[in-house]
């Protein structure tokens, strides 16, 4: 692969029409961002080295309301544990089509570091963003009832558990706009950057272990989970179990879209994203047609985590997300309806 093309690499099983590859590429449930990806691609499918159909564009298939997007703003929100949260909300089409997504962002960081690719695909795509301040970071560091700020340095495994918390707060809080017609609650995204990876994973199980109450669903909604520069584990809890589940390892009907990027030339990017992407591809590769799209930034970098997304260099990366989102869940609306959430 050409490393200094712009465009996406995307290998191919032997010689077939190009048009059946692309028609397969978009029913592709998965897609795994990454270097082993292309060799593993090379290897099953007996590709060369140079062997890659290039420049395939997925295109912004998105049909929203005409209706203008709100203006992005700061809000609160206080968790089931009473964990004052500052999150900053990005209102999309309101429109029942239109694809609520959760960033979040790297441990020790703050919801700053998410502000470029919030407002890209807020402006761009009129996608409905909420970033937090997870607990202990940023501007959440009030618990209702205690006079102590939270201190991240102090947290225990028992704290950083309870960090789903967080993401289900904010849920709950995209529930809402949901059941207002606002958004479709039903194409949940979550996008983690670096060691919250692990948060993600775990909180994405969580959502779909909810059964549903009176008749009324009440989880099974994330629909995609996106890694950049994902690392296994956050101090002593890892995801590689969790990666072992039915919804990652592709092994129901609807398994959850997955994505993985990072950058190759960063040596802890590319050890931990290679590890990760091995674990899902073991039997993904195997339910599709072995089909993967490829993307490392397009010129070496050292940059990893934080840096690749909040850098104005990596524009590219932003399109593969928001490209991503299109392919997997905007083209797939119709297999997604919204529905009135709303308890009866």
């Amino acid at each position: 692969m050409n490393s200094n093309s712009p465009n996406l690499a995307l290998s191919r099983r032997h010689g077939g029409a190009l048009l059946a590859i692309i028609a397969a590429l978009l029913m592709l449930p998965t897609t795994v961002f990454s270097q082993t990806a292309v060799m593993g691609a090379r290897e099953q499918l007996g590709t060369n080295g140079r062997t890659f159909v290039r420049h395939l564009q997925v295109r912004n298939v998105q049909e929203q309301d005409e209706e203008e997007i709100g203006e992005p703003e700061t809000i609160s929100l206080t968790t089931k544990d009473g964990v004052v949260l500052r999150c900053k909300h990005y209102p999309g089409a309101k429109s029942k089509t239109t694809v609520p997504i959760i960033l979040l962002h790297d441990w020790e960081g703050n919801r700053t570091h998410m502000e470029a690719l919030a407002e890209y695909l807020h402006q761009n795509h009129k996608h409905t963003i909420i970033v937090p301040d997870l607990r202990g970071h940023g501007e959440s560091k009030t618990v209702n009832g205690v006079d102590k700020p939270l201190d991240l340095n102090r947290f225990k495994k028992e704290e950083i558990i309870s960090m789903t918390n967080d993401i289900e707060r904010c849920k709950k809080y995209l529930m809402e706009k949901n059941n207002l017609g606002e958004l479709n609650i039903e194409m949940l995204t979550v996008l983690a950057v670096g060691k919250m990876a692990v948060q993600a994973v775990q909180w994405s199980l969580n959502d779909w272990s909810w059964e549903p109450i009176g008749g009324v669903k009440q989880g099974k909604d994330v629909k995609a989970v996106m890694m950049i520069s994902p690392e296994r584990k956050l101090k002593n809890l890892s995801m590689m179990q969790n990666l072992k589940s039915n919804l990652f390892t592709g092994k129901v009907t609807k398994p959850i879209a997955v994505y993985v990027a990072w950058a190759e030339d960063n040596k802890t990017a590319a050890r931990e994203g290679n590890s990760i992407a091995k674990e899902i591809e073991k039997s993904r590769s195997k339910l599709a047609i072995g089909l993967y799209e490829v993307r490392n930034p397009p010129y070496p970098t050292p940059l990893n985590a934080t840096g690749l997304i909040a850098n104005p260099e990596h524009q590219l990366v932003f399109k593969d997300v928001a490209d991503f989102i299109d392919a997997t869940l905007v083209a797939n609306k119709d297999a997604m309806p919204w529905q009135n959430r709303a308890k009866k």
